[in-house]
């Protein structure tokens, strides 16, 4: 991603409402902003936080906010951006000097950056604003609550596992939960359905493995075990990872769904299963309020 720096973002913005008569629109304001940075790609115009929030309007936005702040544009009126006479004199005094400086960073957690780019990321988390700020470190909580409930996970018995997985299943939507735990029946652990009227059997097998990858034997096994159940589809959870084999032969048969230990916890964190979360209350204005006043 090729953003420019938060900073480097004010005095086109500034350009722009003043060539566009003095105010602008935001949509207007961004789209023009944009003609000024000739790296930001099509990709990046596209790109969203986890929120769903665009985040080069988002980007655009914060600089408002910015020469609001230092009383360089009138945030008064709702949807329309004004320049203000010291943002025309600070455009009057740097715009000749301007020229666009990109960030070129990505969004993500500082444990993906490795042990000697601490000083990079604290650099790079200083040029985003305060929702990028959040996010990023809600990022890095879940990475660390992940590991916690993966070895949590590792030290429960086996059938207390298999009705961990039974629980999940159920928060996830499926219907008819029934754990079975039976031998010699090529390692069903439980069944469920697609529906809640249990049309469309789905057996599942859980593994609570730590080092070793489940192999493309264990997805074969699993397929002929629900071809003699009458099943018609198949999930295989395992807390370790599979080999690149057993993921192939799950693909190719059309019928078994493989979740390793990442994708697991990922879905505990979503549907709520052994997690708590924290009320965050951000405020927001709301400008239909103040409109009641006359604002």
């Amino acid at each position: 991603m090729a953003l420019p720096i938060q900073t480097n973002v004010e005095l086109p913005l500034l350009k722009v409402i003043s060539d566009g008569g003095g105010e602008l629109s935001m949509l207007k304001a961004v789209e023009l902003v944009t003609a000024y940075f000739k790296e930001i790609t099509t990709e990046d115009l596209a790109a969203t936080m986890d929120s769903g929030i665009n985040k080069w309007r988002n980007w655009v936005q914060w600089a408002r906010q910015k020469l609001i702040a230092k009383e360089e544009l009138d945030g008064s009126t709702r949807g329309i951006w004004k320049i203000k006479d010291k943002g025309k004199a600070r455009l009057d005094a740097e715009w000749a000097s301007w020229t666009p400086r990109y960030s070129r960073m990505e969004v993500s957690s500082s444990s993906s950056l490795g042990p000697d780019t601490s000083q990079s990321h604290q650099m790079k988390t200083t040029e985003l604003n305060p929702l990028e700020k959040i996010e990023i470190s809600r990022k890095e909580i879940v990475e660390t609550i992940s590991e916690e409930i993966l070895a949590i996970l590792l030290k429960l018995e086996p059938n207390l596992f298999e009705n961990l997985i039974g629980v999940l299943l159920l928060n996830m939507g499926y219907g008819s939960i029934k754990i079975t735990g039976r031998s010699g029946d090529g390692g069903i652990d439980g069944e469920c359905s697609i529906d809640q009227l249990g049309l469309y059997k789905i057996h599942f097998q859980a593994k609570r493995w730590l080092n070793s990858s489940v192999p493309s034997k264990e997805i074969r096994d699993l397929l002929g075990a629900i071809q003699t159940q009458r099943g018609e589809y198949g999930i295989f959870i395992t807390t370790s990872t599979f080999s690149k084999d057993a993921l192939e032969t799950a693909k190719k048969s059309g019928k078994i769904k493989a979740i390793d230990g990442k994708q697991l916890v990922a879905l505990m964190i979503k549907y709520g299963l052994g997690i708590k979360s924290i009320p965050l209350s951000i405020p927001k204005i709301d400008y239909d309020f103040f409109e009641g006043f006359g604002v």
